[in-house]
This record gives C-alpha cells, sequence and structure tokens, in this order.
C-alpha cells in the first residue's frame, strides 16, 4: 500500500485542517486582542479594575472554556492592567487606531497561513510524483 500515492488527498485534507485549526486560534487571539485593547474602560481613569468585569464575553465563549476560565483571564487582566494601561494612555489615542492594527497583524498572520498551507500541499504533491516515479520501472 503507497500511503503518498492512495493517501494523497487524506494528507492533503490534514495539512489543510491544520492550517485551519491554526489560523481559527490566531482569529480568536487577534479578536481578544482588539477587545482588550479597544476596551473603553482604560481611559476611565484609575478606576479602571472595578470595571473588567463588565467586559462583554459571548455566552457561547464563556460557555465553551468555562466561568473558572473567564474569571482567570479576567484574573490576569488586572493584574497586567496597571503596566497596560500605561501603554495604552501614552499613545495619543491608540483607541482609534487599534482596530486598524489588530486587523492588519490579523491579515499579515492569515497571509503566512496561506502560504503555509500551499507549501505543505506542494510539498504533499512532491512527495507523491516521487513516490510514483520511484513506483516506475525503468
Amino acid at each position: 500500500m503507497d500511503l503518498m500515492g492512495d493517501w494523497a488527498m487524506v494528507w492533503h485534507g490534514l495539512a489543510w485542517s491544520l492550517v485551519l485549526v491554526v489560523w481559527g486560534v490566531w482569529s480568536f487571539a487577534c479578536w481578544l486582542a482588539q477587545l482588550v485593547v479597544g476596551w473603553d474602560g482604560w481611559r476611565q481613569g484609575g478606576d479602571w479594575a472595578a470595571h473588567v468585569p463588565e467586559i462583554p464575553v459571548p455566552e457561547w465563549l464563556a460557555a465553551m472554556l468555562g466561568l473558572e476560565w473567564v474569571q482567570a483571564l479576567r484574573s490576569a487582566l488586572v493584574e497586567w492592567g496597571p503596566e497596560l494601561q500605561g501603554w495604552l494612555q501614552s499613545w495619543p489615542d491608540l483607541g482609534a487606531i487599534a482596530s486598524g492594527l489588530v486587523t492588519t497583524v490579523w491579515v499579515v498572520g492569515t497571509v503566512v497561513l496561506v502560504l503555509v498551507g500551499l507549501a505543505l500541499s506542494a510539498f504533499i504533491a512532491f512527495l507523491r510524483r516521487a513516490s510514483a516515479a520511484a513506483k516506475r520501472p525503468g
């Protein structure tokens, strides 16, 4: 049984499935970064930590992650908050450009992931052709 020739489409599917999973994690991280950086609570002054529980978490995400994980994220945000708030307030209006920056970073990462998927597909096709050439007599 030739694992490369007979199973080439399966390997392509696995490669693109891996790219899709990484893209999903990448998209979630960028969405979370945009949510945190663009949050209006940073501009509310010194009492921002009291507003951390008000950060909206979609119900589907809270159900998927669990309440403990959401609370751990909020605790980490309170811990990192002073540094993040100082950084955000040092820029004139980072909230206005944060969305564009995060979107640009997301697009660049998505393009890189698509290129990785194409490279994996090309490598799988090369291995399939090399395997078929090695089987030919002569």
